[in-house]
This record gives C-alpha cells, structure tokens and sequence, in this order.
C-alpha cells in the first residue's frame, strides 16, 4: 500500500505535457499553430515515443505521423 500511495502521489504532482492546436479544425494545405507547454524542445527530441502512430525517437513525429479523427469528413484535419 505504500508504493501504491506513494506513485500516486507522485502522479497527482507531476507536470503533465498539454498540446494546443488552433485552429482545432481546417483544411489540411492550411497552417496550424501547435503550442507545446510543460514541455521542453530536448525532451522532444530524445524521448521515444510511449505509444500513438509511431514509435522510437522522433522530434517531429507528432507533426508526420497526424491521421484525420475517424468518421470526420475527407480533407479536414
């Protein structure tokens, strides 16, 4: 039971990364801003990937590895 509070409780305290895109919708030729908070560029670029569309070390594999939300419609991101 200790270890189970104490990972909670250091769970509960952590900084958790937060990614903002705007605009939330668009065509997929239209520019977006994706702001990273919580987050530096260093750990990006040298921590591998803990599950998602892609795996390994990747600094820019959110960006290639975008897939549309299923059912939305074609051409929108």
């Amino acid at each position: 039971m200790l270890v189970r509070d104490s990972l909670h409780r250091t769970l509960s305290t952590r900084v958790w990364p937060l990614l903002l895109v705007k605009p939330t919708r668009g065509l997929v030729d239209e520019k977006l801003k994706v702001i990273v908070r919580n987050l530096s560029p260093r750990t990006v670029a040298k921590d591998a990937s803990m599950g998602g569309t892609y795996k390994g070390v990747e600094a820019m594999g959110l960006m290639w590895s975008m897939q549309p939300v299923p059912g939305s419609r074609k051409g929108l991101r």
